[in-house]
């Protein structure tokens, strides 16, 4: 069984039992949320893949009365998300096969702490499905642990299989698309949850906040003396 499979069967719900009570009091130091407010995105339609409970995207439906979407693979989460925020839509689903067709568009998409445990076999299949589902001129913000250089972590909460966490720096392989640019990164200590310059390569986290745009590639006329 792959992880990915993992989070979704059993994991998932594990996790979310972990760590339900810290998720209430998470609002008064979430990199995302500041991001949003410092950029004056007003957003018309959000959706957050591993999304929990939906907590953070009820925080952007009570500011910009935002229609919000949850993908997120544990039930007991969604259970809890569906009792507290009847006004979010809640979809089970893994961020490599998001339940929407090509016409159903984000103006903006939210991936925090997510691309971390997706295992590599699915890694791309996840980036297509993520950028499938964003508008042109959308946004894209993705949260993550930032290591001095890529490396694999084993996850140990798991006893019966082998898993491993993922940590690097996810926005550039959208930058490098040339299809998004950057327009916002932040750096901060994943264990205070303070915005600081300088932390270690263990506990650096990052929040970057990318523009999908097209026209990045603009139109070059056939020269037939070329």
């Amino acid at each position: 069984m792959n992880q990915d499979n993992i989070f979704f069967d059993y994991e998932g719900d594990n996790w979310f039992k972990r760590n339900q009570k810290s998720l209430l009091k998470t609002t008064e130091h979430d990199f995302i949320l500041d991001m949003i407010r410092s950029y004056n995105i007003i957003p018309r339609a959000v959706l957050e893949i591993g999304a929990s409970n939906g907590w953070r995207l009820n925080e952007i439906y009570e500011i910009y009365g935002s229609k919000c979407t949850a993908v997120e693979p544990s039930e007991l989460a969604i259970k809890d998300g569906r009792e507290r925020y009847p006004h979010i839509e809640f979809h089970r689903a893994l961020a490599s096969e998001l339940p929407f067709d090509n016409n159903v568009k984000f103006d903006l998409v939210i991936m925090n702490f997510v691309f971390h445990w997706i295992g590599r076999d699915l890694l791309f299949k996840s980036i297509y499905e993520s950028d499938r589902v964003i508008s042109d001129k959308g946004f894209l913000m993705i949260g993550d642990f930032m290591p001095d250089s890529p490396c694999k972590v084993n996850y140990h909460h798991v006893k019966d299989e082998q898993m491993w966490t993922y940590k690097q720096d996810y926005a550039k392989i959208f930058a490098c698309s040339n299809l998004y640019n950057l327009i916002g990164f932040m750096t901060g200590n994943h264990e205070t949850k303070e915005l600081v310059p300088f932390v270690d390569t263990n506990n650096r986290i990052s929040v970057s906040l990318l523009r999908k745009n097209h026209d990045n590639y603009p139109e070059k006329k056939f020269d037939k003396s070329q």
